[in-house]
């Protein structure tokens, strides 16, 4: 059994109780609380970064009502964030794919190590909002 947690930037590595987000395979009703608590503190702390990173944004957080309108807020700023969506992302945030400052690459098991992919995700992160 694996478990997923929330790490800001700068936080130890550490794997416990207060940043746990969920367990996987195991059905939870408070992973949306969670989302929103841990995911907004997150976010709030992004003043000044160079940069947001998003690592898979799917299902599991698409009850996060507060997450949910974090994320849209950051979209709307003019720091880059690189993310990941879980595919089919429309699913869960259709909002975040159809937002005027989102481009949606297709990373796939076989392009993913490819000079071209690796060309089109600095080209897209290194673009000015």
């Amino acid at each position: 059994t694996y478990s997923v947690h929330l790490f800001r930037a700068g936080d130890a590595f550490v794997p416990k109780a207060d940043n746990l987000l969920f367990i996987c395979g195991k059905v939870d009703e408070t992973v949306s609380q969670r989302f929103d608590r841990l995911g907004c503190t997150a976010l709030s702390a992004c003043e000044g970064c160079s940069l947001i990173i998003m690592d898979e944004l799917g299902p599991h957080e698409a009850g996060a009502a507060a997450f949910h309108q974090a994320v849209l807020k950051q979209l709307d700023g003019n720091i880059p964030i690189l993310g990941v969506l879980q595919s089919p992302a429309g699913d869960f945030w259709p909002d975040i794919t159809a937002h005027p400052n989102i481009v949606v690459l297709e990373i796939t098991e076989e392009n993913r190590g490819t000079e071209e992919t690796l060309k089109e995700v600095l080209s897209v992160i290194m673009t000015e909002k």
